[in-house]
């Protein structure tokens, strides 16, 4: 079995090869959870809304971070300027550690990063959350609008769903019985607390569901990939 997230319907775009075929390699089994990323900027930047910051980067450069180049943080941000009409300036790191550092030193003004790291440091007043990148807000932070709310309809990437995949040609039966093992966890009062918390929304998808979120999704960031010009590595 694979557990894997998101990034795996991203790599195919991004490397000159890769050895095998996402499309004919894999059987989707369950999707488990997904989150979205936080809309975040430094403390420093005259922004306190969606709205406010779109204004600000049609007059000024903006420096965005991420974990590196076609990561789901960078399409995110990506997809966010196609959608607003505007220009970020984007700045890869080694890893989401050393991109959010960059966002608290104000080397870069804005970053997406998943709710897990990001709540801490956003109670702390460390760093200053716009919106969700979801289609609902979270319920760990439920004052915080999407970015559709926020002023962008139609704004929404969940980037950070994880899923288990195994081998092409799976029997189903064996795919169904694997799901129905696999979702047993979220029922848990321990998990369930667990993912709320980090802002992980369970799932459970059965495999033929799954199938197509993961086809829509290899399409979906695809597409990204060509409009923000993002070349392969």
């Amino acid at each position: 079995l694979l557990f894997a997230a998101s990034g795996h319907t991203i790599s195919p775009f991004m490397y000159p090869s890769v050895p095998y075929d996402v499309h004919k390699d894999f059987a989707p089994v369950t999707l488990v959870s997904t989150t979205p990323l936080l809309l975040s900027v430094n403390t420093s930047v005259k922004a306190n809304t969606v709205q406010e910051l779109i204004a600000l980067a049609k007059s000024t450069t903006l420096r965005f971070s991420s974990p590196g180049i076609g990561n789901g943080q960078h399409l995110a941000a990506e997809l966010f300027a196609l959608k607003a009409g505007i220009s970020l300036q984007h700045v890869p790191y080694k890893g989401g550690g050393p991109a959010m550092i960059a966002l608290l030193g104000n080397e870069v003004q804005i970053n997406f990063p998943s709710p897990a790291p990001a709540v801490p440091l956003i109670q702390a007043g460390k760093i200053r959350a716009l919106a969700f990148t979801g289609a609902k807000r979270v319920a760990a932070m439920p004052d915080t609008p999407t970015v559709a709310e926020a002023g962008l309809p139609g704004f929404e990437f969940d980037a950070g769903w994880h899923g288990w995949f195994a081998p092409a040609k799976t029997p189903p039966a064996i795919l169904n019985r694997i799901h129905a093992e696999i979702v047993k966890a979220p029922q848990v009062p321990s998990v369930r607390e667990f993912y709320a918390k980090n802002g992980y929304e369970p799932v459970a998808q059965p495999p033929a569901e799954f199938r197509k979120t993961f086809i829509a999704d290899i399409a979906r960031y695809a597409e990204i990939v060509r409009a923000a010009k993002i070349e392969k590595q």
